[in-house]
């Protein structure tokens, strides 16, 4: 399996990146990090990342799901991207599993996927308007699956939500 990664810059969240990415690659999974420029990213626990592509770079339909990585860094970076929004809708549009964690299911609403679709986000006032406002139903349980799109509610899931994609990806 081809799992494209999404990462802000600055101040994702490390734990929604290391533990799924771990997970994943113990799987079998090939994973391939994608975000908005070139260069080291950092997390907000410190972590560094060199990703392999940026947006431009990125075909979406070369993977069996895309997981966008959340943290305080993706409301910046990630939730008003129109070349993710693109990214995020092509795969969906083609069936591929759109996956995001804790603030980025806010990304998936502005990318138009989530009018009628189930959903969970961190409890951050302007990532719950922003799932409202673009029509999503939005739960209170720590994971949601909906058609092909999985959303998770913040870092404390972050194995299950890994765990959940290869469930739905095997």
């Amino acid at each position: 399996m081809e799992v494209l990664v999404v990462l802000a810059p600055h101040d994702y969240r490390d734990e929604e990146y290391l533990i799924p990415k771990k997970i994943l690659e113990a799987a079998g999974s090939k994973v391939t990090v994608a975000g908005p420029v070139e260069g080291v990213y950092t997390g907000m626990l410190g972590s560094k990342v060199k990703p392999d592509l940026t947006f431009s770079q990125v075909r979406p339909l070369d993977y069996d799901a895309i997981m966008l990585v959340g943290g305080a860094g993706s409301r910046k970076w990630l939730w008003d991207n129109k070349l993710l929004h693109n990214i995020v809708f092509q795969a969906w549009e083609a069936g591929r599993l759109v996956a995001a964690i804790c603030l980025s299911p806010s990304v998936l609403a502005r990318a138009g996927i989530l009018s009628g679709v189930k959903a969970t986000v961190f409890r951050l006032p302007a990532a719950t308007d922003a799932l409202r406002e673009a029509g999503a139903l939005l739960r209170d349980d720590h994971i949601v699956l909906d058609g092909n799109i999985l959303t998770c509610d913040g870092p404390e899931s972050a194995g299950e939500f890994a765990e959940k994609m290869l469930e739905i990806l095997s």
